[in-house]
């Protein structure tokens, strides 16, 4: 966990000194060493799975509630625990306001997870100014290329150290709207 923190603290640093006309450039890594273009993307990737929402919503359902509000719905329901068949778990959709949060509940120990969150509005700030009307060809500039897609969807997997995933949703060769999947373990 520490090597990824101080990865991802040298990527910031990294990528904070580059413009956003550079991402074509030989990028060097925290040693100093020459990165090709694939590994600076893996990287970038990896990043904005990890720390691609820049706005704290918190993290428990009361936190996010405390912090947005009441949501304009609140679904529940009940799931089995991954680890255990015989455990039933909770399951917590809230909706705000072009946000959508995904939260699993451990009801054995009370712990909270979000597993996804979804934005649809430019109102919310994200990382390398990738938001809601974005272009196509700005998106692919940063990211790279996508692990997947269709004409309408992008989806970019992190590697095995952050364990997400970003869709992107296209209309008009422009992002419609941006969901991360943080995968339980």
């Amino acid at each position: 966990m520490k090597k990824l923190l101080v990865l991802l603290s040298c990527f910031c640093l990294l990528f904070s000194c580059n413009e956003k006309d550079e991402f074509d450039k030989t990028v060097l890594d925290s040693q100093g060493e020459v990165m090709d273009r694939e590994e600076k993307y893996i990287q970038a990737i990896d990043e904005y799975a990890f720390q691609g929402i820049q706005f704290d919503f918190g993290k428990t359902r009361s936190e996010i509630q405390a912090r947005l509000g009441t949501p304009v719905k609140v679904v529940e329901s009940e799931v089995q625990n991954i680890h255990n068949p015989e455990q039933k778990d909770k399951l917590y959709m809230l909706y705000y306001e072009g946000l959508y949060i995904q939260l699993y509940h451990v009801v054995e120990n009370g712990k909270e997870l979000i597993i996804s969150v979804e934005i649809s509005s430019d109102t919310y700030k994200i990382k390398y100014g990738i938001s809601i009307g974005t272009p196509l060809s700005d998106v692919k500039k940063i990211l790279g290329e996508p692990d997947s897609g269709t004409e309408d969807t992008l989806r970019y997997n992190a590697s095995e150290f952050v364990m997400g995933i970003v869709d992107f949703s296209l209309k008009n060769e422009k992002v419609a709207a941006i969901r991360w999947t943080f995968l339980l373990n």
